[in-house]
């Protein structure tokens, strides 16, 4: 397994956000929010066996919510075929907090607890993620014109390769 050397791939979301609204959500978990939290710089930079485990933590800036910090972890379960494609299953579970809230949205948001497990494939050869399917169970507060709201988001979320050229 190699890291991917190159993270622009084309991504189909599916599943429809609940509570706060699309575009918030979207700025939140997007695909290229959750591509940026998970790929990227998150795959080591050697060689990694099968049943080898890794982490990750990074922070990033979120437009919603301020400083987003990630702490992931990584499991290279096997190799399979996916798509005609020899790829890494990689399994992946961990937590995302907020710190340094932003209002830039017209609400203060803060992830409270937050949980995204998971698995991807990746083909080495192409650099790319073909697919990725993840649970996102995510509490988060607004507060917005002195009014606070908790709320809990709970989907599911495939993201896959639609085009490689």
């Amino acid at each position: 397994l190699l890291p991917p050397t190159r993270c622009d791939v084309p991504l189909a979301a599916a599943g429809k956000p609940q509570a706060l609204g699309e575009s918030l959500f979207n700025e939140l978990f997007g695909a290229n929010e959750l591509k940026q939290y998970v790929f990227g710089d998150s795959m080591p930079n050697r060689v990694v066996k099968i049943g080898e485990r890794w982490s990750f933590k990074k922070e990033g800036a979120s437009p919603a919510a301020g400083t987003v910090t990630v702490d992931m972890h990584f499991n290279f379960k096997n190799w399979e075929q996916y798509g005609g494609h020899q790829c890494a299953h990689v399994e992946m579970a961990g937590d995302l907090s907020t710190k340094n809230i932003s209002t830039a949205t017209g609400a203060a948001i803060s992830i409270e607890k937050a949980r995204i497990s998971g698995e991807f494939w990746l083909d080495p050869q192409l650099g790319m993620v073909l697919e990725t399917d993840s649970d996102q169970n995510i509490t988060m507060k607004v507060v917005t014109q002195a009014r606070a709201l908790t709320t809990q988001l709970s989907q599911k979320t495939r993201l896959t390769c639609v085009d490689m050229q």
